[in-house]
């Protein structure tokens, strides 16, 4: 928040595994107002989920990213030791999402 205003938020889910051993956070959707881009709020964002998870003992953090915004996250998910996974087709419409994923 900034003078009240929200200028960023995070939504996320647990997803358990079939065996229900492994928990998954997965990141639904990460946004910053434009006047408030670039100034290291998703970067904070992500920080606190990843301390959160980890405190969890979620097994690992994974985001789905429409290859038409894959310029605007990758950089950011890979300083904070995202790796890149597969291209999911059926997601998104025509432009598929690359998967990117933490393991904690």
């Amino acid at each position: 928040y900034f003078n009240d205003v929200c200028v960023g938020a995070m939504v996320s889910k647990k997803v358990v595994s079939e065996d229900s051993k492994d928990t998954t956070l997965l990141i639904l959707t990460i946004g910053v107002l434009k006047a408030y881009r670039r100034l290291g709020i998703a970067s904070l964002l992500l920080d606190h989920l990843i301390t959160e998870g980890t405190k969890k003992k979620f097994k690992e953090i994974q985001v789905q990213v429409p290859m038409d915004e894959i310029t605007a996250l990758k950089n950011l998910l890979e300083k904070k030791s995202f790796t890149e996974g597969t291209i999911c087709s059926e997601f998104y419409g025509n432009t598929g999402a690359q998967i990117f994923s933490k393991i904690l």
